[in-house]
């Protein structure tokens, strides 16, 4: 049968399917074990996970199983740092939340978010340098929210590592919904990786 994924390290957690004869069923053909890594989750996303698995959801399926994405909200604002970490928790995300350029930093390293929304005017220091610090760690999907519709602003953001960019006042939905847009797309990256010909992953 299938065994439930779970938690390897802080980095993620494993998971395997085997029928009967001890070869899964789906890679039978090629005479090949799945293997997958999921990433950091909670019990609870992984036990959504486990219960997609044992009904025989492929990885990029289970994927979507494993809500509570950790959203790292980047904003000076105290009204508008609880509105943001307010409406991402209602969507179902992990949320971490820092309110100055040094603090986003530390709550990077600390918490390795999945994707972090940051203001471009901190204090400490600015989104830009934040963006520069975190990129320089390990690519992450950043999405920069500003006051400020300077198209140069924009063009900077994206040189040093912003995904998308938001001009204040903007929609939640919209927010919420260029999020999801950004994990899809790491997601799709991740599984196009893991589909490597020669590779036994799947």
């Amino acid at each position: 049968g299938c065994s439930a994924p779970t938690r390897r390290s802080t980095a993620g957690a494993t998971g395997s399917c085997r029928g009967r004869d001890g070869v899964d069923p789906r890679a039978r053909a090629g005479g090949r074990r799945v293997s997958f890594t999921l990433p950091q989750a909670s019990d609870d996303a992984l036990a959504a996970a486990a219960v997609a698995f044992s009904q025989g959801a492929r990885p990029h399926h289970i994927q979507a199983a494993l809500d509570g994405y950790r959203v790292l909200v980047v904003e000076d604002d105290p009204t508008i740092n609880q509105a943001l970490a307010d409406r991402f928790t209602a969507e179902g995300f992990e949320v971490v939340r820092a309110h100055d350029g040094p603090g986003a930093v530390a709550a990077h390293a600390e918490h390795d978010p999945a994707v972090v929304v940051l203001d471009l005017m901190l204090p400490g220091f600015d989104g830009l340098e934040v963006c520069r610090r975190i990129q320089a760690v390990h690519p992450i999907p950043v999405l920069m929210l500003t006051a400020r519709s300077d198209e140069t602003d924009m063009l900077i953001g994206l040189g040093v590592g912003a995904d998308d960019y938001l001009t204040k006042p903007f929609s939640m939905r919209e927010l919420v919904a260029r999020v999801r847009v950004l994990l899809r797309r790491v997601d799709r990256a991740a599984t196009a990786q893991a589909l490597m010909v020669g590779d036994n992953r799947v």
